[in-house]
């Protein structure tokens, strides 16, 4: 189960919310940090409502038998297709098509071609010399030495390639040459640079040269899996400290620096939906179009969530999400479309009358207003809490020492379900093969087929599979290496030349045959 998130501290801030900021309270990465939650030294497990109504703006002291009206659930949900006779690999098949691998080979080879063209003139000894297209085979290689690269750390990529005892990878020169992978890694791409919007273009779309494999991925992800009830949207952020306008600083991150993604997921981290943001100040960043017509009035957090929520409107999903993206016009829109909401909140978007409320260690309170259900519980910090999907109720919780604590059941239901961003962050961490390029596009690529192979997994998992992460991988990398095995070896001479020191002129003889004929024949020539 992934490491459990912590709710936010109480913030005195304004209520204007910057589509930049990162308003975790732990990165995901940050696996070790403790459980702030749980550490009340309060004993009493009662639920300890506030005495007295308070109304504030139509908020109220919830009633005893205050009870979510729970829409029914609808969707189906799980692998959409037959997979009872699927190996392990062919749920990586569902991703990997012919028609990614085909986008892939194409625009690699348009790109060394139009190299070709704009530099006639390159030396002899330049690797780019001489470019020879690609093929699906070969490209399948290229992509599997890439993922291979996240299994077998090195600080840097030639030194696969290397022949020293010590550190040496045979499976790699196995696979391909140092000299041609370096070459296709060049021009490893998936649009056509002629075609593109030159920069001072008004219109520009800021992830063309990406666009392709994002749209084909995004395809991919939704057709194959339909995720349960239960889902959550969370950022991610790629490492990438390199020149790109949409870059982000995210202080609270592992990585700080990088490209922002907007993800959906599952709790088991099965990336569904994603969207890459290229900043609030990019014109062609319009989510207006995206979201339902009654809904553009809302903010631009709420209007970011609706776009990733279109398929799942209407079916009686629950989604959890953090307190960048709680507020009380988005929930009660998503009441009106049938979808349950939980999530942190900031407390200037709580009413007034619940933040103002004195709360001992270790207790709750609570308003409702309609099926909105706002709480406050106060541990070591100060929780909101926003939901359409749980009483006000506690329930009894097991803390350091052996008391218990009074838990709302809002915030362990949190706990259990708003993982899946971390935990597809921590899944990927330890077999990163994204590298140090000037090229962001062909780093986002890499991470991206990453994603793909986790949800592979995620898909071998749902089946029954006993698989972990990185023998999943090791199998998907195993098939690249039988098919280079099976490939024609490169012959080997026999004749190896050495020195006799025992006569005068010292000369060369091969060991085997021609070193005896010369001390035992008399004429060894014949």
């Amino acid at each position: 189960m992934p490491s459990p998130r912590t709710p936010p501290v109480e913030n005195d801030s304004g209520s204007d919310i910057d589509v930049d900021a990162d308003f975790e309270i732990i990165g995901a990465s940050s696996v070790s940090a403790p459980r702030a939650l749980f550490d009340a030294e309060n004993d009493d497990v009662a639920h300890r409502e506030v005495a007295e109504p308070i109304v504030d703006d139509g908020w109220a002291t919830p009633p005893p038998d205050f009870v979510p009206s729970i829409p029914e659930f609808t969707a189906d949900a799980g692998i959409q297709l037959p997979y009872d006779n699927f190996s392990p690999a062919d749920f990586a098949s569902l991703f990997f098509t012919r028609d990614f691998w085909t986008l892939l080979v194409e625009e690699t080879n348009r790109m060394g071609d139009q190299f070709d063209e704009a530099r006639p003139q390159l030396g002899n000894r330049s690797i780019f010399h001489g470019w020879e297209p690609v093929d699906i085979p070969e490209m399948r290689k290229f992509i599997g030495i890439i993922l291979l690269s996240g299994l077998v750390h090195k600080s840097q990529m030639r030194s696969f390639w290397t022949s020293d005892p010590l550190t040496s990878t045979p499976a790699f020169s196995a696979l391909m040459k140092r000299d041609r992978f370096e070459q296709i890694m060049k021009f490893f791409h998936f649009n056509n640079n002629k075609n593109e919007p030159p920069h001072t273009a008004n219109e520009r779309d800021r992830l063309y040269k990406i666009r392709p494999l994002l749209e084909q991925l995004s395809n991919s992800f939704q057709n194959a899996f339909t995720p349960e009830k239960e889902i959550c949207i969370d950022e991610s952020l790629m490492l990438y400290k390199g020149r790109v306008i949409f870059r982000q600083y995210m202080p609270l991150k592992r990585a700080r620096f990088g490209i922002k993604i907007f993800c959906l997921t599952d709790k088991n981290g099965y990336l569904h939906s994603f969207s890459v943001y290229t900043d609030k100040q990019d014109p062609l960043y319009n989510v207006d179009s995206l979201v339902p017509q009654d809904a553009v009035n809302l903010s631009l957090t709420a209007k970011t969530t609706l776009a990733l929520m279109g398929p799942f409107l209407d079916k009686g999903y629950h989604l959890y999400i953090d307190n960048w993206y709680t507020s009380v016009a988005l929930i009660e829109y998503l009441h009106q479309r049938k979808t349950l909401v939980t999530g942190t909140a900031r407390c200037d978007r709580v009413p007034k009358a619940l933040k103002n409320l004195p709360v001992a260690k270790g207790q709750t309170a609570s308003l409702c207003k309609g099926p909105l259900l706002a709480q406050k519980f106060s541990d070591k910090k100060m929780v909101y809490m926003m939901t359409t999907g749980h009483t006000a109720r506690t329930m009894p919780r097991a803390r350091r020492g052996g008391t218990e604590q009074a838990l709302p059941v809002s915030i362990d239901s949190y706990n259990k379900h708003m993982g899946g961003v971390d935990r597809l962050d921590q899944l990927i961490e330890p077999y990163d093969c994204t590298r140090k390029t000037v090229k962001w596009y062909r780093k986002l690529a890499v991470h991206f087929i990453q994603l793909t192979v986790l949800n592979a997994w995620n898909l071998h998992r749902y089946s029954g599979g006993k698989l972990a992460v990185i023998g999943y991988q090791r199998l998907l990398k195993r098939g690249h290496r039988s098919a280079a095995e099976s490939a024609p070896r490169r012959a080997l001479g026999e004749t190896f030349v050495t020195n006799c020191p025992d006569c005068p002129s010292k000369p060369g003889l091969c060991l085997q045959h021609c070193f005896r004929a010369y001390h035992t024949l008399e004429c060894y020539w014949e």
